[in-house]
């Protein structure tokens, strides 16, 4: 029977076979998981673009819980992915998650191989957590490359031989 100003709650649930349940196990069991869109971004010709969490897409999730890690389903074919581990950029592997910690500290990085451009250049594979379950579906994030107008490469000095003036000189 309820006591009128007194709110009540579960603590435990007890099974006949010595189970013991906690509310956060139940609730973890009720979990729907969330779900992401596939997305893109654009960077230039041989410049690094730190990847945020709204990089991945739009995230939903049915319970309103924040989006809490991403995990690398699949690895960029061009370029390389790069996590900054404290101390140094070392390459990601397949399945790393990646928290919404990390991403605020900046610690995700697509870099483009030299000169290398190109519209749909990469695409990285990845599911999103809400802290208890991933997507279920893994969504795309598609790396455009733009092109820069490069400097001019060559020598700046050249021997040439004798000529004579007033007359065509044929390089």
């Amino acid at each position: 029977t309820a006591v009128p100003g007194y709110e009540y709650g579960v603590q435990e649930f007890h099974f006949a076979d010595g189970t013991v349940w906690s509310p956060s196990t139940i609730q973890s069991m009720l979990n729907a998981a969330p779900t992401s869109t596939n997305d893109s971004v654009t960077s230039l010709e041989d410049t690094p673009v730190m990847l945020q969490v709204a990089d991945f897409g739009a995230y939903s999730d049915a319970e309103n819980t924040p989006l809490a890690a991403v995990q690398i389903t699949t690895l960029p074919v061009a370029g390389s992915l790069q996590y900054y581990d404290g101390g140094n950029w070392v390459a990601v592997t397949q399945d790393q998650v990646i928290s919404k910690v990390d991403f605020d500290a900046g610690r995700l990085q697509f870099v483009p191989a030299a000169n290398a451009n190109g519209s749909g250049y990469a695409s990285i594979g990845f599911k999103v957590s809400d802290g208890t379950d991933f997507a279920l579906n893994a969504s795309t994030l598609v790396v455009n490359v733009s092109p820069v107008n490069d400097a001019p490469t060559g020598s700046a000095s050249a021997t040439l031989a004798a000529g004579n003036e007033d007359a065509a000189y044929i390089v």
